[in-house]
């Protein structure tokens, strides 16, 4: 069973973080799943119980699985994320570091849309960057204003991403390996801390 993880966190604004673009790709990908399956890890329920009832019910469809359970320590959800074979993770909004960095750096192939926050890590050649369409919000959702943009992804997109992970067995590994490679060399401990030396070296500053 190639299983594909997706998780997010309610007190994050759900509508942010799009689960049902996920879903959708996945049954455009799979609409007859029989050894795929999308396992969605959702934290942050007990406190927006008519958010969790909702992502209950898109999770109704076969080759879905939604899990509950209480906020994981980081250790626990990295061996999530191993557990899995890939990882999506479509927002609207999202920052630098997101679920879909640890699946970088766990070796997973990763499908995520193509956001400025994301950019440098998730590039061409070691995970699956998915088109978007930046779109205006006719209404505000938390601290996300009316008249704001934010990113909808291309669910077709992300399907055919899907699917390619799932039928290429080797590319998979392959994307794993690049993506991990980039985490390490790139945005790990010591590449951040050269960074942050040579800037303050810049400023007279060391």
């Amino acid at each position: 069973m190639f299983t594909f993880l997706c998780m997010f966190d309610l007190a994050s604004c759900s509508a942010r973080k799009t689960r049902r673009a996920a879903v959708e790709a996945f049954h455009r990908a799979f609409p007859n799943p029989s050894s795929q399956a999308l396992l969605i890890k959702i934290s942050g329920a007990d406190e927006h119980p008519e958010e969790r009832a909702g992502a209950g019910r898109a999770a109704s469809r076969e080759g879905e699985r939604l899990s509950h359970r209480p906020r994981l320590t980081r250790a626990r959800a990295n061996g999530l994320i191993a557990a899995c074979d890939g990882v999506i993770s479509l927002h609207r909004s999202e920052g630098f570091r997101s679920r879909a960095g640890g699946g970088d750096g766990a070796g997973k192939p990763v499908v995520a849309d193509r956001l400025v926050g994301q950019h440098g890590l998730h590039q061409n050649g070691n995970s699956c960057p998915v088109a978007y369409e930046l779109v205006t919000l006719d209404r505000s959702y938390r601290h996300y204003q009316a008249g704001a943009q934010w990113a909808e992804p291309d669910i077709d997109h992300a399907a055919h991403f899907l699917r390619r992970p799932r039928r290429r067995c080797r590319l998979s590994a392959e994307l794993g390996e690049r993506a991990r490679h980039t985490i390490a060399t790139q945005f790990g401990a010591e590449a951040a801390g050269l960074r942050y030396r040579r800037r303050l070296a810049s400023l007279d500053l060391t």
